[in-house]
């Protein structure tokens, strides 16, 4: 499970520049207060590109006027071989974003090698 959650920090850290977007939005629009969404995949081996690196998908929100969070996030972390090891899929329910970064947490749902909390 720390393998995996030391992983996806990494990962999350890794998307700054592959399509992850935070942000704030105001509560008479309608809109989500704080939302996250993005993904994106590791290079593991920059000397080999042709190999499949781990991916992390998310979409995060909080609307108004509750205030508690929503959505979900998948991993998914490849072999050298490029087949799935080791897949989860979450329930969000933590959001904190601090202008464009944000750490999500909430539980796994369906996890193949995983089960428990995740924080990203």
């Amino acid at each position: 499970m720390r393998r995996v959650l030391a992983l996806a920090s990494i990962l999350s850290l890794s998307l700054a520049a592959s399509g992850a977007f935070a942000s704030h939005g105001g509560p008479d629009d309608g809109s989500p207060m704080d939302w996250a969404r993005g993904g994106g995949q590791v290079v593991l081996d920059p000397e080999n590109l042709e190999r499949a690196g781990d991916t992390l998908a998310f979409t995060a929100q909080v609307r108004p006027p509750a205030g508690s969070a929503e959505g979900r996030v998948q991993y998914v972390q490849t072999s050298e071989a490029g087949q799935d090891m080791e897949l989860w899929n979450g329930s969000v329910d933590c959001l904190v974003v601090d202008g464009n970064t944000a750490t999500i947490g909430g539980t796994i749902l369906f996890g193949r090698g995983v089960t428990g909390n995740f924080a990203i």
